[in-house]
């Protein structure tokens, strides 16, 4: 075997990979897949500052993948670490013209870590792999909000720490109308992506609409997630991590105290012909007892998916569908996310559940939980199914292109789907030993990056 160090130049690709380019031993002429797990314990993708220097040859590391790895045809690589990044969120792909949309809740406007953190949109063009900044402050762009001070911004922006845009949801991917969560003004808007001037990153006030700012007549904390389910209804989070500042020991907690407008976290829903906004599901207001933050629909069987931020016992409910058309205050189901962490030199950071994506043509949740991206079956009873290593924060995921795409801390990451050719006709999409030749056909790849950080 051979360590070759590469070096892709002015590509949006990894800018060092370490590639692993070893013929696997065959037996009858066809993989072995002992030998391949075997490479795959030993050799994890780990998003870190430095290679590790233990094997990871346990059988749990050799079966983390399990069933999962059917659904894949390569290893995962990173499509983008651009120094500009500062906290990745909710990619969304648009299949019309093959780009993918996502957030940076932190990034400044001038990309001066001293200018205010209002946020930007990046789209990436999977066709050219070219990287551009849609749309500069995303988080404050169009009509100024009810508490806007007297430079027609929000108040306080200037210690608040994510005042970007997050959530992210296509109302209309064919005509490009986008809907998007702002934290400088704690609201939901609509836009059409074909109205930013892509010259200036910037979009005229008046062609943003305000979808949700206010609930019962006070603001909301700082919307974050959203999804639009089958049923009409656009269902989103509003916990308060959008409140934490610059100026605090510990800005998340003290997010809590910031909550001056709504009393409680929430999960709420939007009728997509009236307009009027419902509060369906409350939280505690402690911290320590977890908050609402990515959400996503199960249009099969009507749960309502919500995953848990709670860095002590991280976990994703699950709320059935009354035959009402209302959800319990109380899950039906609980995900507990404590069998994987991360490991390495960022052993160290949070556990953190974030976002997910539900696929309804693989009956499948992608989950952003602790140390990468748990797999569920959801055609059942939500069966673990595997879970991608990344070993670094990662806040949200979607499926697109071929690709399941991530947003991990301050790289965009994606890893290529199997299809009926590469996985075969005759193989159970779930099959353990058919699901780990697609997986690891003949290459492993180890990506490095910088140090990360913490951040929700």
């Amino acid at each position: 075997m051979k360590t070759i160090l590469s070096s892709f130049g002015t590509s949006t690709r990894a800018t060092i990979i370490l590639y692993y380019a070893s013929l696997v031993e065959s037996r009858n002429g066809q993989p072995d897949t002992d030998s391949l797990l075997s490479k795959f314990a030993s050799s994890p993708y780990i998003m870190s500052d430095k290679i590790p220097t233990s094997s990871r040859t346990s059988e749990k590391d050799k079966d983390e993948l399990g069933k999962a790895a059917s659904l894949f045809s390569g290893p995962v690589e990173v499509v983008s670490e651009d120094e500009r990044f500062r906290w990745l969120e909710s990619p969304v792909w648009n299949d019309e013209d093959n780009y993918l949309l996502f957030s940076d809740v932190k990034g400044p406007r001038n990309d001066d870590d001293d200018d205010i953190a209002c946020g930007t949109l990046y789209k990436y063009d999977d066709i050219s792999d070219t990287l551009t900044q849609l749309l500069k402050c995303s988080g404050i762009v169009g009509p100024p909000g009810e508490d806007a001070n007297d430079d027609g911004l929000p108040n306080n922006i200037e210690r608040m720490l994510e005042a970007g845009s997050n959530g992210l949801f296509w109302e209309s991917e064919e005509d490009g109308v986008l809907l998007m969560q702002q934290h400088g003004w704690k609201r939901m808007v609509r836009l059409n992506v074909n109205d930013i001037n892509e010259e200036d990153v910037s979009i005229d006030q008046d062609l943003v609409e305000v979808v949700a700012n206010s609930y019962n007549g006070d603001l909301l904390n700082s919307p974050n997630d959203l999804v639009i389910g089958k049923d009409g209804y656009i269902y989103f989070t509003d916990p308060p991590f959008g409140l934490q500042y610059n100026d605090v020991d510990d800005p998340v907690n003290y997010a809590f105290d910031e909550l001056v407008t709504q009393d409680v976290p929430a999960v709420y829903r939007i009728d997509g012909e009236s307009n009027e906004i419902e509060r369906i599901i409350e939280y505690p207001t402690a911290q320590d007892t977890g908050n609402p933050n990515g959400v996503a629909r199960n249009d099969e069987n009507g749960d309502l998916v919500v995953c848990i931020t709670d860095f002590n016992n991280p976990r994703t409910h699950i709320y059935s569908l009354n035959d009402d058309g209302t959800f319990n205050n109380e899950p039906s189901t609980i995900l507990y996310h404590d069998e994987y962490r991360i490991e390495g030199p960022n052993e160290d950071m949070v556990a953190l559940v974030d976002g997910l994506t539900y696929d309804a043509d693989m009956q499948v949740l992608f989950i952003s939980s602790p140390g990468g991206i748990s797999i569920y079956e959801a055609f059942d009873d939500y069966e673990l199914l595997g879970f991608i290593r990344i070993d670094d924060l990662c806040a949200n995921n979607v499926i697109g292109g071929g690709y399941l795409w991530m947003t991990c801390n301050q790289r965009l990451l994606r890893i290529p789907l199997a299809t009926d050719s590469t996985r075969g006709d005759d193989v159970d999409m779930f099959d353990t030993n058919a699901a780990s030749v697609s997986l690891f056909s003949t290459s492993m790849v180890l990506v490095l990056a910088l140090p990360v950080l913490y951040m929700i």
